[in-house]
């Protein structure tokens, strides 16, 4: 058992290494100071390699072994460092990658490492290090970092979280209590209270926040990779990359990003030879930004590729039953249309892109983060993805709204407006149901007890929320906005998890849970009905 602890320590350690060593293999090809490059390189290579030898990874040390002779005849200058020995240096540094996620799967797993380095040896001998740990140090920075550092399973942190939360709930509680006894001396101290209270909610939810580096890292390394295929240059630059997000968000955020990055080099960025006659450089332009706005995380990602073709797109759509030749569109619509599942331009199929799988998941998982996802484009000029995201998906702001009895939270993220809904301002429509004349815009009206399921409603006045949806406009008829506050999400249980109409659930100010909802997923629901009935 302890050797499978030291085992374990040894591949959580040792991830970092890997980051580290992925970075330093991209940067190779950019610095002019290769020989400070190469020895941390050759540095975390050599660490990895004592460390796997002293846990027992005996095959994984051998091969880092043979990696140290191969680096050593780049890093003497005995042979010219080429591109694709820079892409073979890469490839290694997979397979390690790789063996670390067998050997977390199984401590005791068969890895392959049946691959041969031809490189010429060197007459340098490899030294061994003797460790007596399973810390593995790559420089001075990294070692300072693990010394004020502690690894801590992320549900250990969302209960602490939730606690918090349930803290936050109870002093609103004895504070409405206090106030009304009118006893102030008890009331001071549950203020006093209530302040510590919420610098520990700040703490505790700034643990979940992560920095963007290591997305930033993979998304250069998929650049190079995808604009080696196609055999294009890209001018790859990053502007923010410092900051820190949400762990959850990043995680989900991973994917899209990947496949937009994909998109722009394949569909956005010409080939060198049609930039060179359009007057632009050679290498294309891609800048992912990251910022912080309005309590937003906002995400950019632009290109000065060949910009998105409207008449093509609407072609497209046209051809595949989407839209008709009479639809009129505004640009925006138009630019959405390439968010629907199977909607690809591209006329050849390539192992990159072109199958029209991918935009849709995009904003699928974009939306599901309770985010928005916009496009601006310039025909010839270029494009520019914007992503908007909460900073953590742990709390969000919501809004409380009651139905017959029952209360339930809305994301602000998800609400455009509300208004107060009367006979006067409805309408029927000829298929549509009701109608909401709002400056104009007609706009269906559905009761929130519809919606869930519960039978129809003939109720025909209350408030209704302007739902903020990409796919669709549309109205949520509910009886009462009780109010807003700050909610702590809550997880389903397994009942409930199913449901893709619910986020999760909060505890309200008066103590009660309520489930919050997902307008986005309600629509969609409510589409696919009509489509049914149809």
């Amino acid at each position: 058992m302890e050797d499978n602890e030291i085992k374990i320590g040894f591949l959580e350690e040792g991830e970092q290494v890997i980051e580290e060593m992925e970075t330093l293999l991209l940067d190779l090809e950019l610095t002019a100071d290769k020989k400070e490059t190469f020895d941390g390189i050759f540095r975390a290579v050599h660490n990895v390699k004592g460390s796997a030898k002293a846990v027992g990874f005996d095959q994984l040390g051998a091969f880092c072994h043979d990696l140290e002779t191969y680096l050593l005849v780049y890093k003497n200058g005995d042979q010219p460092l080429t591109k694709e020995v820079i892409n073979r240096l890469l490839q290694s540094r997979d397979i390690i990658a790789a063996a670390f996620t067998a050997y977390k799967k199984d401590l005791n797993a068969n890895f392959d490492f049946n691959v041969s380095f031809d490189g010429e040896e060197s007459t340098e001998e490899s030294t061994e290090t003797d460790i007596s740990t399973t810390g593995l140090v790559v420089s001075k920075k990294t070692t300072n970092s693990n010394d004020t550092s502690v690894r801590v399973n992320l549900q250990r942190v969302d209960k602490l979280i939730n606690a918090v939360g349930e803290l936050v709930v109870l002093d609103s509680v004895l504070r409405q209590q206090c106030i009304k006894s009118m006893d102030q001396a008890i009331l001071k101290t549950v203020e006093q209270a209530g302040k510590i209270i919420r610098e520990v909610q700040d703490l505790s939810m700034s643990l979940r926040m992560v920095p963007v580096k290591p997305l930033v890292q993979k998304l250069q390394r998929i650049s190079r990779d995808t604009s080696s295929t196609l055999e294009k240059s890209i001018d790859f630059r990053v502007v923010g990359e410092d900051i820190e997000i949400d762990k959850t968000i990043l995680d989900s955020i991973s994917d899209p990003l990947v496949h937009i990055v994909r998109n722009a080099i394949d569909h956005g960025i010409e080939n060198p030879e049609d930039r060179v006659i359009q007057g632009k450089p050679v290498a294309g332009f891609l800048e992912l930004s990251f910022s912080q706005e309005g309590g937003k995380l906002v995400l950019r990602l632009k290109d000065d590729g060949k910009g998105l073709d409207q008449q093509r797109i609407v072609a497209k759509a046209i051809e595949k039953g989407l839209i008709t030749s009479g639809d009129h569109m505004s640009e925006q619509q138009v630019f959405e249309l390439i968010f629907a599942p199977g909607f690809s331009t591209k006329a050849n199929v390539t192992e990159v892109s072109g199958r029209g799988v991918g935009m849709d998941v995009v904003r699928t998982s974009v939306e599901s983060l309770g985010g928005q996802i916009e496009i601006t484009s310039v025909l010839h000029k270029g494009t520019e993805f914007t992503i908007a995201l909460p900073l953590t998906v742990a709390i969000i702001e919501g809004m409380v709204v009651k139905t017959t009895k029952d209360n339930f939270i809305i994301p602000f993220t998800q609400v455009s407006e509300t208004v107060k809904i009367s006979d006067e301002n409805l309408t029927k429509g000829s298929e549509s149901g009701t109608l909401l004349n709002l400056r104009g815009r007609y706009l269906p009206v559905y009761s929130l007890r519809e919606l869930l399921g519960d039978k129809k409603s003939d109720k025909k006045n209350g408030i209704g929320i302007i739902a903020k949806s990409a796919r669709v406009n549309f109205v949520v008829l509910v009886d009462d906005v009780v109010g807003q506050q700050q909610i702590v999400v809550k997880q389903l249980g397994a009942e409930l998890s199913g449901f893709k109409r619910f986020i999760g659930s909060g505890v309200l100010g008066d103590g009660k849970p309520a489930l919050i909802l997902d307008l986005a997923q309600l629509a969609d629901e409510e589409l696919k009905r009509v489509k049914d009935v149809g």
